[in-house]
Order: C-alpha cells, then structure tokens, then sequence
C-alpha cells in the first residue's frame, strides 16, 4: 500500500486527458481541419489546486498534412512529475488516413511510447516501448481525419439527449476505443457535451467554435483555458500520506480470516455514494463487505480483459514463458488462478520503497509493493488465458495505526464469475477488509482524492 498506488492509477487517468482534447471541435471535413489550425493552452487543476497544464497545436505542414500535437505535464506528489505526449499526422488528401502517431509517457522512474506508423498495405507497424524493453506489432484498424473530427461535423446538427457513438484512438488499449457523445444543451455562448467510455466520464464546455473552453471529470479535474503568458503552471502537490487511508476506531484481529464486516461511515458520507455494499439505516451510512463476493460477467469482458494493452505485455515471449512455467503442470483455469497468487505472492519481494516500474521491470526487479504484485498477475493471467483485471480498493492495515488503506489485488474471470484473489498477501480468497473502490475512472479518483474526508467504526464482523 503507497503512494505511488495513488500516482499509477492517476497517472493513467491524466493520460486519458490528453486524448479527449486532442482534437479541436468544428464542423465539414477540411474547413473544420483549417479552422481548428493554432495553438491552445490550459490549466490543470485537481480539487481547486494546480497540478498541471495542457499546451496543444494544429498546424498544416507544407505537403498538406494536418499535424495535431499535445503536451501535458502535472504533478500530484513532491518529486513525482509526469509528462504525456501525443502526436497524429493525418493525410490532406482523400481518404485522409491517419500516416503516423505517437505517445510518450514520461515519470520519475520509467518512460513507455508507442510509435504507429502506417505501411504500404494500409496496416499500422507499431514499436511499443517499455522502459529498455521494446518490441514491434501489426495493427489493421483505421483512424482516419474524418473519424478524428467526427464530433465536430455532428454536433451542429447534434439533437440534445441523443446518445451518439464515436470511435478515438487508445494508445494505452493499443487500439480503438468506443465513446459515447451527447449534447446537453447548447446556449448563446456555446455548448455543453458529454463524453463516456468503459474507462471515464467527462464534460466539455464549448464556444460557438466549438472549442474546449473547460473540461471536468467527475467533480476533480477541471481543465480551463488560459493565457500563454500564465505557463508555466507551478502544481501544489495535492496527495500526502495522511489522504490514503481511513482511520478505523479499534484494531480488527486476525482480519485475513474475516468473512464479513459491517462498517459505520462518518464524516461526508456523500462521497460514498457510488461505493458498492453501501446502505442507508435509520440515518447512518454502512458499508457491509462479504469475502469472495462473486460478480457475473459482463458483455464482451472477456476479450477486454485478455488483450494486451501498454501495461500488460501478455504477447511476448518472456512473459508467456515465465506465465507457463508458474503454472505447469496444472490443466485447470482455477487452480492455475490459485498457483498464480502463490507464485507472484513468492516471486516478488515486498519494497514499499520502490520506484514505480512497468511489468517488465518488475519481472527483473523482482520487488515492488501491492500494485506491481497486482499487474504482474493481471499479465501473467492474461498470458495464460485467464481474463483478469486489476482492482484498486481498501484494505485493512496497522502499518501506520489501525485504518483501510489504498490496496491493489486482483479478479480472474472463471465459470462466468470474477473472483477475487490477492497475491500480495497470498490470498486465494480474498477476507472480507476488501472493499473495492468503483472502477470508474472519475469515481474512483474522487474517492481516493477524499478518503482523509472519511473515517470507520466497526459496527460487527464474522470470521471464517
């Protein structure tokens, strides 16, 4: 449990920032691509506070070409900075196919980019990069200038409440991802519009140009237009050690044996509103958690959790071999599932210390804390066939004082249910001080952002 659990799933929500405003909002095709030609800059900010700031251009080349850059930079914690940049050349002529992007994600501790470019044969011949590590593939979706600026020609002939689907290139899903718009309403000064995907939620303010004039996500970062002059944006770090916990009034013995808890919530009770297992009685909100709590599965989880994407590089060699060998000579998906926990559990040695690192460091490293124990069994899963995730939740610690901290564990798809595991402490079934935070992008940084707002009492429990 750390900060830098905090920062990793931060990091990638601030990455997913820079897509929804890579692309300036007009309307038909190259009117709309000579129009949005400039520069634009923003201020990032997190609960009121600056953390960062978002500087984009769209400029003509001299063949024609249409080039859309971004650069944003932001920092949540002291000494943790983080800078994402994007590029996408486009073709000026017909049918305007998308030539070549890019993305580079830079922290403190490790870079990974993607590089596409497009072949002769109208495919994308991708060089992925993680850390030291690289490697090549071959993608054949297309993303064409039309496709990039289709919410800018639907939306002056936009009907509000209408769900509309759009497709934006994911560098992170290496592929693409589907979006949901929506008009809301349109004013004298602009519009305002909505955007959703499996992974996030936003708000766009827009001007009569249809550009972004301010953005918000689930009521913690707003990003606004600004001033050139007023960049650089010096950020106020915003998480401490104290905001990634919640303190409980009395120690719970033995809690890795717990099969269910009942907890009081206190303090704003409100920004438990999305959390699951919440009820309201008499005026008091509970939170009651059960071990092993199955969840059906979804449409389409399957795929979408056994496809490799930036952090989990189940395709290479190195990975499947490590994968095989964990699990040999088991047969079953269930209790190759239990040899996973066991094996990561005994593969990494616990450094709550540690730098943040991708899957591969982690694989040579061989240290980390609950999040790299938690991706590496995402990739390895994955690598042998099992659809698994990741969670980021609350459990229970006396590290610092009796409290649930930000923790890291894991769910595999088995028999249409997702079971929950947890390799760091060698859970096969994970106890009931597990209380998983919403998946949801914007939901689930607001609950991170607020747990200091927040405190428990133990109402009952029952163990195994």
């Amino acid at each position: 449990m750390s900060t830098r659990l905090v920062f990793a799933s931060t990091a990638l929500i601030l990455a997913l920032l820079v897509s929804v405003l890579s692309a300036p909002l007009r309307a038909p095709l190259l009117a709309v691509a000579a129009k949005g030609l400039g520069e634009r800059s923003y201020a990032v900010r997190l609960k009121d506070l600056p953390v960062g700031q978002l500087q984009q251009t769209a400029t003509q080349t001299l063949t024609g070409d249409y080039r859309y850059t971004s650069q944003l930079l932001f920092q949540l914690a002291q000494g943790q900075p983080v800078r994402v940049t994007e590029e996408k050349l486009f073709a000026g002529r017909p049918p305007y196919e998308l030539l070549f992007a890019s993305q580079e994600d830079i922290t403190a501790a490790t870079t990974s980019h993607i590089d596409l470019q497009r072949t002769r044969a109208g495919a994308y011949q991708a060089q992925i990069g993680r850390g030291s590590d690289s490697e090549s593939q071959l993608f054949d979706w297309q993303h064409p200038l039309n496709d990039y600026l289709a919410v800018e020609q639907w939306l002056p002939q936009a009907q509000p409440g209408v769900e509309t689907t759009f497709y934006s290139l994911d560098f992170g899903r290496l592929g693409l991802r589907r979006d949901v718009w929506t008009l809301r309403k349109a004013t004298n000064t602009g519009y305002e519009v909505t955007k959703s995907s499996p992974i996030e939620a936003t708000r766009l303010l827009l001007d009569n140009n249809f550009r972004p004039v301010r953005f918000s996500m689930a009521g913690t970062f707003e990003i606004e237009a600004v001033d050139p002059a007023l960049l650089p944006i010096t950020p106020e770090p915003v998480f401490h050690s104290s905001t990634y916990q919640i303190a409980i009034n009395q120690p719970i013995d033995n809690h890795q044996a717990l099969e269910r808890i009942t907890l009081r919530v206190l303090g704003n009770t409100q920004l438990t509103q999305h959390w699951e297992n919440r009820s309201q009685n008499n005026g008091t909100t509970l939170i009651r958690s059960r071990a092993n709590r199955l969840r059906p599965e979804l449409n389409d989880e399957r795929s979408r959790y056994l496809r490799e994407e930036l952090s989990y590089p189940v395709n290479l060699k190195s990975v499947r071999d490590l994968a095989a060998s964990a699990v040999n000579p088991l047969t079953s998906a269930a209790e190759q599932a239990n040899q996973l926990v066991e094996f990561v559990h005994n593969y990494i040695d616990y450094d709550h210390h540690s730098t943040m690192q991708n899957v591969l460091d982690v694989m040579r490293n061989q240290r980390g804390d609950c999040n790299e124990y938690a991706e590496l069994f995402t990739t390895l899963s994955r690598a042998i066939g099992i659809p698994a995730r990741t969670v980021i939740g609350l459990a229970y610690t006396e590290e610092r004082a009796p409290a649930f901290a930000l923790h890291a564990w894991n769910e595999v798809l088995l028999d249409g249910h997702w079971h929950s595991l947890d390799p760091t402490w060698n859970e096969t079934r994970v106890d009931a001080t597990h209380l998983r935070l919403p998946a949801e992008a914007g939901s689930l940084l607001q609950g991170i952002t607020s747990l200091n707002e927040l405190s428990f009492e133990l109402v009952s429990l029952g163990y195994f």
